[in-house]
């Protein structure tokens, strides 16, 4: 893989570090670049503008420049959550008219058809014909509702902003995520990573239906490392070496449905409470697996990074504290228990070795690759719908949606945000 120009980007990573800068410098906006880890570094990029702080973004990358453009544009991202990027778009509708009439055979919809209260919304536009629909802004974003704990720091969205709003979000428990958000230097970039994003979400969702509840293990296999090419062979042994744990393993998730590459990566323990995973997803297979295994080099960030601390008791402490914020409430659920991926280490499937085979034809150009990754969506059934939050010339943060939404994988951490009715059925299953 090029180191300069990565898959799936529109400019090499130097002009992207420039765009990103004077983006900022325009805005009036500082930034800091505090680094983590051994080699390849890991980044944290800190936004203020005259000290008072924006937000804050981890990069992950194969080598150092490009952890610091991903930390450098996922903290822009994250300020774009912002209600100034939203303010002008923001709409009140009647939740039983915000989206597609079929939408409304889901669970979560199905929850909004009946209510008769008004709920602010952001327009979306179809992916590739442009037809508009609206979405909750509390789909998209947490900080709509309430902040979350530690994030964002304060709070965005006041009562003034959300006036008008008389939708009782308790009665959806929390309806909210902010994944399928991107930042990037132009539209198809922004598009490709944000889909990706969110069928691999959807993707780990299955596999934690399938797999952890159901305990079906036919259609996942573990790679062999040594099996690697020899840059993602080398990656792997720096997160082996730098995370301990009492094994790395990565797996082929793939859906059958999505058919898109998807590999997770699972840092196995005895303790339950030191197991952590990440997961990537790429049209492209060796970038799949890439993107998983620099994602778990960025959770050095993690409560797991204090594994460098010689004192034992204090990592035992903290990392039982943090396993109890994140799986209590779900470890305590009779149900809900069987949906904890942390649980898995003695079911990690067969291994088997890595076949990589490259497409026969490449894509030309980063919009050829853009409609193939949308294709490959609406083959499974997907519909895919984008809004604009920064849309200036070089520098761009898009939110994008698919529907049908299958939020599933949230159980994998105990918050359970809201469920299609196919994923309620299972869970009643569970319980017969």
């Amino acid at each position: 893989m090029n180191p300069l120009l990565p898959i799936e980007r529109s400019t090499d990573l130097r002009m992207a570090m420039n765009l990103a800068k004077a983006y900022l410098k325009s805005h009036n906006i500082n930034f800091k670049l505090t680094p983590y880890g051994e080699h390849p570094k890991s980044y944290i990029c800190t936004l203020s503008s005259r000290g008072v702080f924006i937000s804050m973004g981890a990069g992950k990358g194969a080598h150092d420049l490009q952890s610091k453009v991903s930390s450098i544009f996922e903290a822009i991202e994250h300020s774009a959550l912002h209600h100034d990027y939203f303010k002008d778009r923001m709409i009140l509708k009647n939740p039983s008219a915000i989206a597609k009439s079929h939408w409304y055979e889901d669970l979560p919809f199905s929850l909004l058809l009946d209510n008769q209260s008004t709920i602010m919304c952001l327009p979306y536009s179809e992916v590739e014909y442009q037809d508009e629909i609206h979405l909750p802004v509390a789909l998209v974003n947490p900080s709509y509702i309430e902040a979350e704990e530690g994030y964002p720091e304060r709070r965005c969205f006041t009562p003034e902003h959300r006036q008008g709003d008389t939708f009782d979000y308790s009665y959806l428990l929390k309806y909210s995520t902010t994944n399928g958000i991107s930042a990037g230097t132009s539209a198809d970039e922004c598009i490709i990573h944000s889909v990706s994003e969110i069928i691999e979400r959807y993707t780990l969702a299955e596999f934690i239906i399938y797999f952890v509840a159901l305990n079906n293990h036919e259609h996942y296999k573990r790679i062999q490392p040594s099996s690697l090419p020899d840059d993602l062979s080398a990656l792997y042994a720096c997160c082996s070496k730098e995370l301990h744990g009492s094994e790395l393993y990565l797996i082929d998730i793939t859906s059958k449905r999505w058919k898109l590459p998807t590999y997770l990566v699972y840092l196995d323990h005895p303790e339950p409470s030191f197991t952590t995973f990440s997961s990537g997803a790429s049209l492209n297979n060796n970038y799949a697996i890439e993107r998983a295994l620099t994602e778990m080099m960025q959770r050095r960030a993690h409560p797991h990074s204090i594994f460098s601390s010689n004192d034992e008791t204090m990592i035992k402490a903290k990392l039982a504290q943090w396993y109890e914020k994140e799986y209590g409430s779900m470890m305590n659920d009779k149900i809900m228990c069987e949906f904890n991926i942390t649980t898995i280490g003695h079911r990690i499937p067969e291994i088997g070795c890595y076949n990589f085979a490259p497409n026969s034809v490449p894509d030309r150009t980063l919009h050829e690759y853009r409609q193939r990754l949308v294709r490959t969506v609406k083959m499974a059934g997907g519909e895919i719908y984008y809004a604009p939050l920064i849309n200036e010339d070089h520098i761009k943060v898009y939110t994008c949606f698919i529907y049908p939404f299958e939020p599933a994988f949230i159980l994998s951490s105990g918050r359970i945000v809201s469920l299609t009715r196919a994923n309620l059925d299972l869970i009643k299953n569970i319980s017969l």
